[in-house]
């Protein structure tokens, strides 16, 4: 979502006040604010996990998201990803089913 809402406004200007109008422009973009919110939930979601999860457990898990973000941006942008960083995301995938099983 953030990523089309930044795509939206065109190229971050080179300026101070070209930056600083696009950055304005960016906050009251709907796929801005809702990525943000979104975020604001993971955070409150990561305060959940820690408090039931030990660190050693919870966090190998924020892995996850360099996961799903290569996925995602293959999937819907198109974007191409190497046979180097499918090798580093299938281990990424791999780890993370080894601390799963404790």
């Amino acid at each position: 979502m953030l990523k089309l809402g930044v795509q939206r406004r065109g190229e971050l200007p080179g300026d101070v006040s070209g930056a600083v109008a696009f950055l304005g422009r960016a906050l009251v973009d709907p796929l801005v604010v809702g990525a943000l919110f979104l975020a604001f939930l993971g955070a409150l979601s990561w305060i959940g996990a820690l408090s039931k999860l030990d660190l050693a457990v919870a966090y190998p898990f924020m892995s996850l998201a360099f996961v799903l973000t290569t996925l995602l941006s293959n999937v819907w942008f198109k974007e191409s990803v190497g046979r180097g960083q499918w090798l580093g995301i299938s281990l990424v995938a791999v780890g993370l089913v080894f601390v799963a099983r404790g």
